[in-house]
């Protein structure tokens, strides 16, 4: 007689600086979702805290939050920051932010889109 497996996948924890972040007016298991990702991509919640923690670093950002799209299979994460940088400044500002996010996601870059507002 043959027994089913007990395995249950455990997945990775997603990190309290992501979670308290989340845009919530999702129908679907936001956790659930970022879990999933993780697992299939490890390394993805890392790139995602640095990401937060380098534009928390910027005196002129303010909320950042979480969106997560599972329609949406191009970049189903969005990383949104509000921002108040001067306008003559703020085009130099979303360069410099580009490029700090194409090199702190590499990998995960197609994954996580960093939007600032």
């Amino acid at each position: 007689m043959s027994h089913a497996s007990e395995y249950t996948a455990v997945l990775p924890e997603v990190p309290d600086t992501i979670r308290d972040r989340y845009v919530d007016y999702h129908d679907f298991d936001i956790e659930g979702y970022l879990q999933a990702l993780e697992d299939r991509r490890p390394g993805l919640f890392d790139a995602m805290v640095r990401m937060i923690d380098i534009l928390e670093g910027d005196s002129c950002i303010g909320e950042i939050t979480i969106d997560v799209d599972e329609e949406d299979f191009l970049r189903p994460v969005t990383i949104w920051a509000d921002s108040t940088f001067p306008t003559e400044e703020r085009e130099a500002h979303l360069h410099r932010i580009h490029d700090m996010a194409v090199s702190t996601l590499g990998e995960y870059k197609p994954l996580v889109l960093v939007a600032v507002v």
